[in-house]
C-alpha cells in the first residue's frame, strides 16, 4: 500500500467508475481493481459496494473517501514545501578529504550533489591530521578523520567502519591471539592495507 493506492481510490470515487478512473490516471483498470483491494485488506473493511447496480461506497467507504482527500492533500503539500526545501539549499561547503578516503568520500559526495545540486562543493585532498587542523582553524567546514580521534570541541559522525585484519606468518607472536590490541602492534612493523573507520568532523 502506497500514496498512489489513496490517489487511484479517490478519483474511482469522483469518476463513479473503474474504467473511468483508469484511463483518467492512464492506467489499466485491474490496477485500480488492485489497489482498492488492497486498501481493503489493510483496513480490514469493504469500501464499494459491489452488490449495488451502480458505483456505491459502504458507510466505511464514504467515511474513508473523506480521510483518503486529506491524506492526499497533506502528502502533495509537504512534498512541495519539502522539494522547495531542497532547492533552496545554496551556499558552498567545504572539505578537508584524506587521498587515502577519497574514493568512498566521492561516492558519497556524488550522492548529496544529486540531493543539493545548488550546493556548491570544495574539496582540500590533505592528509587526516592536516583535515583536522583546517577544521579547527576554520578553514574548512569539514573534515573526514581516521578514527580513533578524540576532541570534546568537535562533532564526529562516523559514517564507514570495515574490520582491520592483521596478518602474520606462522610462529609469530601474534599468531596464537584470536584478537589484538593496537597497542600490541606498538613495537611490530607493518603495512596498513586499508582504512579501518572514518568519521566525518565539524
Amino acid at each position: 500500500m502506497n500514496i498512489d493506492h489513496f490517489i487511484y481510490f479517490i478519483e474511482t470515487v469522483k469518476k463513479q467508475s473503474f474504467t473511468k478512473a483508469a484511463e483518467s490516471l492512464f492506467i489499466s483498470q485491474s490496477t485500480i481493481s488492485k489497489a482498492i483491494r488492497s486498501l481493503e485488506r489493510a483496513y480490514d473493511t469493504e469500501l464499494i459496494d459491489r452488490t449495488a447496480k451502480k458505483f456505491k461506497l459502504t458507510s466505511a467507504g464514504e467515511i474513508f473517501y473523506h480521510g483518503a482527500v486529506k491524506i492526499v492533500s497533506n502528502y502533495k503539500s509537504e512534498t512541495e514545501v519539502l522539494s522547495a526545501l531542497l532547492k533552496s539549499a545554496r551556499g558552498t561547503l567545504t572539505l578537508g578529504v584524506p587521498p587515502v578516503t577519497i574514493t568512498v568520500v566521492y561516492s558519497i559526495l556524488h550522492q548529496y550533489q544529486s540531493m543539493y545540486p545548488a550546493i556548491n562543493l570544495q574539496i582540500s585532498e590533505v592528509g587526516a591530521q592536516t583535515a583536522y587542523s583546517m577544521v579547527k582553524a576554520g578553514a574548512v567546514d569539514m573534515g573526514i578523520l581516521i578514527q580513533p580521534f578524540v576532541d570534546d570541541d568537535f562533532v564526529q559522525i562516523p559514517f564507514l567502519q570495515s574490520e582491520a585484519v592483521c596478518v602474520v606468518p606462522p610462529g609469530h607472536r601474534l599468531a596464537e591471539y584470536d584478537s589484538i590490541s593496537f597497542k600490541q602492534l606498538a613495537q611490530e612493523d607493518f603495512y596498513i592495507r586499508r582504512i579501518v573507520k572514518l568519521s566525518a568532523t565539524f
